[in-house]
């Protein structure tokens, strides 16, 4: 890392060390053995839910307290503070691929008797969520848990479907009706009423969001099993028509193409917008739905003066409408595999560290969590959390209804190594690639260049993973 921090420390005051658990002997930086350090990602999700249980903490561990440091930047600060000689943290909260990186080189305490310790009447092992029974472990050890199980999908404005009496669908073609009703009725939008409410706005800037659907229209025309077998990337036959999983993974871009390929099916511009312009175009009214993932909620709630949804939106997810051909409609893919519940090896403090994460895990920090960041921790209650918020109620709706969930995890060195994954190579993630393409069949252009491109690599990529 080009700046050591370390070195940084000498130039902080005694006062700004003091707050951050450290107390200051001469040129000696020295952990305060009474404050827990905590670095915590504060993006979709907001604070107020770990403020909350800061408080809680403290008041039922009175002789000690915690320093909070809640960050857009906590993934750039974790990194760098891991590398650094002087390292004063005892707990992470992020999202990035590079805790595998960590764990690897030794920079994360390895918790494999921490699954086995208790909260709420189960062991942490088993209240960890199904979805994330395998990437729990790397080379054989848990070095971090996860943080939310994300539910991705298909928002819409509940009002404004209630208000045109549209249903909510049921099935994919039932969805293609709908987007065909929505353009037909032609509702004015916008402060001169020169445009019309489209079916759907997206971010161009994100196009990964589309996953979001198009992962869970794969396992409706996959199914469990064959989609656990693609995750082993055995050869690069994984990639080929011979692997029904391949197959079905190009059915479900299919049926996102068919909705946006229309241009009058969505915002015009969204290809251009970032999340937050999109977003905003949603609640302003110009959509009636979006792909997107469960912090849409709170992330809303920073276009609004007052800290609630104006009255002529009331934001919910949809269970994802079926595929016709569906051998599955009660599964669903689950975002999170980038995000960790994380202790540095350099701690002095492990036991607070794991007291809080206990608290994070637990029926009352997942209660707080739904009711604050309006999103779902990976982790099982032992009753039924429910909120007087309707948009939250239906995020667990959605779970109940998907019993069989799957992330996008492999135990395979290509991808632990980050080589590959789903689309084979970052640079192959399809949906720029298919809006950009002349060709009448872009999607199975795109399949084929996927299924080529496997064939002729396959051998380096091995190579790279160290194979």
């Amino acid at each position: 890392m080009k700046n050591n921090l370390g070195k940084s420390f000498l130039f902080l005051s005694v006062a700004a060390l003091a707050a951050g658990g450290l107390t200051a002997c001469g040129n000696k930086v020295v952990n305060d053995a009474k404050t827990l350090n905590i670095i915590c990602l504060n993006l979709g999700y907001g604070r107020e839910w770990i403020d909350e249980l800061v408080t809680v903490w403290e008041t039922e561990n009175p002789e000690y307290k915690i320093h909070l440091e809640a960050s857009s930047s906590a993934n750039d600060l974790i990194n760098k503070h891991l590398y650094s000689k002087d390292n004063i943290d005892d707990l992470y909260i992020g999202n990035s691929k590079n805790w595998k990186s960590y764990a690897l080189k030794g920079k994360l305490l390895e918790l494999d008797d921490f699954l086995n310790e208790t909260v709420d009447g189960m062991t942490v092992k088993n209240k960890i969520n199904d979805e994330y029974d395998k990437s729990i472990y790397y080379n054989g050890h848990t070095y971090r848990l996860p943080w939310t199980s994300g539910v991705p999908g298909i928002y819409y404005n509940a009002k404004m479907f209630e208000e045109n009496g549209w249903a909510v669908p049921q099935t994919y073609d039932q969805l293609l009706t709908l987007c065909e009703t929505i353009k037909t009725a032609a509702l004015p939008v916008g402060p001169k009423a020169t445009t019309t409410v489209k079916p759907f706005c997206f971010t161009g800037e994100n196009m990964d969001y589309f996953d979001y659907a198009t992962f869970t229209w794969w396992g409706q025309l996959a199914g469990k099993t064959n989609i656990d077998n693609y995750f082993k990337y055995e050869s690069a036959s994984t990639f080929s028509n011979s692997n029904p999983a391949f197959v079905a993974l190009g059915q479900a871009l299919q049926m996102w193409w068919n909705v946006f390929g229309q241009e009058s099916n969505y915002v015009k511009g969204s290809d251009g917008w970032n999340n937050h312009t999109a977003q905003q175009s949603f609640y302003n009214g110009y959509a009636a739905m979006m792909i997107n993932c469960d912090w849409l909620y709170n992330e809303t709630l920073k276009y609004t003066d007052t800290g609630t949804l104006r009255d002529g939106f009331e934001l919910k997810i949809m269970d994802t409408p079926a595929a016709s051909t569906a051998v599955s409609t009660n599964i669903s893919y689950i975002v999170g595999e980038d995000q960790f519940f994380a202790i540095p090896a350099s701690t002095i403090k492990a036991d607070l560290a794991k007291s809080f994460l206990k608290l994070m895990i637990s029926d009352r920090g997942i209660k707080t969590f739904a009711e604050k960041a309006h999103g779902t921790l990976a982790y099982k209650t032992s009753t039924k959390v429910t909120t007087e918020d309707e948009y939250t109620n239906s995020l667990f709706d959605y779970l109940d209804n998907a019993t069989d969930r799957f992330t996008n995890w492999s135990n395979s060195p290509l991808f632990l190594n980050n080589v590959i994954d789903v689309w084979t190579t970052n640079d192959l993630a399809p949906y720029t690639r298919i809006f950009n393409s002349t060709s009448s069949n872009p999607v199975q252009e795109y399949m084929n260049t996927v299924s080529s491109n496997a064939q002729s690599k396959w051998n380096d990529w091995l190579r790279q993973a160290g194979q």
